[in-house]
């Protein structure tokens, strides 16, 4: 049988540990991050409340309407094991699938949470192309770039290529890996995603996300425990920026 459902109460910002315990409970707090188990039986929905900037880690394949303090609403849909970033603010979700949605969300107390800056970077685009979505569903768009600068203060280039979708709501969600070399030649490999927006001038679009890295160089094995928060920029005429934060 199906759990009793919770009536809908727009309150802004409310804690969903709080407002709704049937769908969110508190699994660890300490005073950098906050994380909850999420539990929906199939078409189950929650009430409005609000989360800060967190990570996403879905337990199960996921096909959620999220509805917003505004009246908008938008369908997202994702598999099994992927990590989404998940900007602040409210909404109210509700599980669209037929199955049980399980999930772990670590929601980040900024700016605590935030360690050193691990990575500074410029560089430029270098290739773009469109890719075919399956029926139904939108392109995407591959995009490769090329940057210099420092990880862990050691010189290094940065190759990577990411992947992004335009959602309902004009946002992009996009996936991305590379790799970063040093003036040695030692080698991390990255993967991340995260959330894009467009700034308004012309192609140029502001990054948010998470970035995880692996590596065997001794200079860099201090990379395997990072879980990174980054910010990159691209410019309408190509030229890339990038940082990134240890979250501690």
């Amino acid at each position: 049988m199906s759990q009793t459902q919770p009536k809908m109460q727009p309150i802004p910002g409310a804690d969903p540990a709080q407002v709704d315990s049937t769908h969110y409970q508190v699994a660890l707090e300490n005073e950098k991050i906050r994380v909850l188990r999420i539990n929906y039986g199939p078409g189950e929905r929650s009430v409005m409340h609000g989360h800060p900037a967190s990570l996403a880690l879905l337990a199960t394949d996921a096909q959620i309407r999220f509805t917003y303090p505004d009246g908008r609403s938008e369908e997202i849909k994702a598999n099994a094991g992927e990590v989404l970033w998940v900007e602040a603010g409210d909404h109210l979700p509700e599980n669209l699938g037929s199955a049980r949605l399980e999930a772990t969300l670590v929601e980040l107390k900024t700016p605590a949470s935030l360690g050193e800056q691990i990575v500074d970077e410029r560089g430029k685009i270098t290739a773009m192309r469109v890719i075919p979505g399956a029926e139904g569903q939108s392109p995407k768009v591959e995009v490769s770039f090329q940057a210099g600068g420092q990880i862990l203060g050691i010189e290094a280039t940065n190759i990577g290529t990411y992947s992004a979708v335009t959602r309902p709501d004009g946002l992009l969600y996009g996936e991305g890996q590379g790799i970063i070399t040093t003036k040695d030649g030692e080698t991390a490999i990255w993967k991340g995603n995260g959330v894009g927006r467009p700034t308004g001038r012309g192609s140029a679009i502001s990054w948010r996300g998470a970035v995880y890295y692996q590596s065997s160089s001794e200079r860099l094995q201090r990379l395997n425990g990072v879980a990174g928060i980054f910010e990159h920029e691209a410019d309408e005429n190509g030229n890339t920026s990038g940082k990134v934060y240890e979250w501690k």
